[in-house]
């Protein structure tokens, strides 16, 4: 019985843990103040996110990726954010190892006609990496 409990109650935090770091990180969820003192890297990386440098946002999305704690809502809603062409390439290229290809490329489809000539080579690319052919993707977005 108590070593149920303890199993019950290590499973359950070690998941609320994750839960909650991945909350920070994406969307800077002020519980996780309640539950736990957050490591100085997943602070420092959220302040670089909403950083004016654009190097800063670059590296903190980069460090959010290695983390593994980004998501495709959180990735497409930074790429729609973004006024960098440097910073918007470099998302777009995240874009491209999403599991949701469908989210990605409505994206895609939406602001293609509008991005510098770089960051469309990367949503290509990026397109290419989701199993659309060159083909396939010139008939579905440049018009």
């Amino acid at each position: 019985m108590i070593a149920g409990c303890v199993a019950i109650g290590t499973g359950g935090g070690f998941f609320c843990g994750k839960l909650l770091k991945n909350l920070y990180l994406t969307s800077g969820f002020p519980l996780m103040y309640l539950f736990a003192e957050p490591e100085y890297e997943y602070l420092y990386i959220r302040s670089m996110v909403d950083s004016e440098d654009e190097n800063a946002r670059l590296l903190a999305y980069y460090a959010v990726k290695e983390y593994g704690r980004g998501n495709t809502s959180f990735y497409i809603e930074r790429f729609t954010k973004e006024k960098s062409p440097h910073v918007k390439r470099a998302l777009a290229w995240m874009l491209g190892f999403s599991k949701e290809k469908e989210e990605v490329l409505a994206t895609f489809g939406k602001y293609y006609s509008v991005s510098d000539k770089a960051v469309q080579k990367a949503m290509r690319e990026s397109a290419m990496r989701l199993g659309i052919g060159e083909k396939e993707f010139s008939e579905k977005f440049i018009k």
